[in-house]
């Protein structure tokens, strides 16, 4: 390790002048991460809902179209209840997911995350 002679003396900081007026909040690393990682899995939730809602309009358009014939296993009107029951399976599917958006539509505000931070918010 070298050592560097300096003719200056290194003064220690007398005055610390804060011009800030907002709220400082204090947080542990532990508790941001839990945040951010819950906060991630709720805007991630905002396109659930398109998988079932295109699942649906295909099987829904299947129904409306095609003229279900015998083919594998099955006769043409096991293929349309079958049909039938994907179609409704994934409309229920869809109707969920919406629900959940809906009530996680105060948890997507950024004032929700600060309070959170805060710890003025319940998870």
């Amino acid at each position: 390790m070298t050592h560097i002679e300096s003719n200056e003396t290194i003064q220690p900081i007398v005055r610390i002048y804060d011009n800030s007026t907002s709220n400082i909040i204090k947080i542990n690393e532990d508790k941001m991460l839990n945040i951010l990682n819950q906060y991630g899995k709720i805007t991630d939730s905002k396109v659930f809902f398109i998988t079932p809602l295109s699942s649906s309009i295909s099987f829904t358009l299947a129904l409306c179209t095609n003229d279900f014939k015998r083919f594998a296993l099955f006769t043409g009107s096991e293929w349309r209840f079958i049909f039938l029951c994907l179609a409704l399976g994934t409309a229920i599917w869809t109707i969920i997911e919406l629900c959940k958006q809906i009530k996680n539509r105060k948890k997507n505000k950024k004032k929700y995350i600060i309070d959170l931070m805060k710890g003025i918010t319940e998870r």
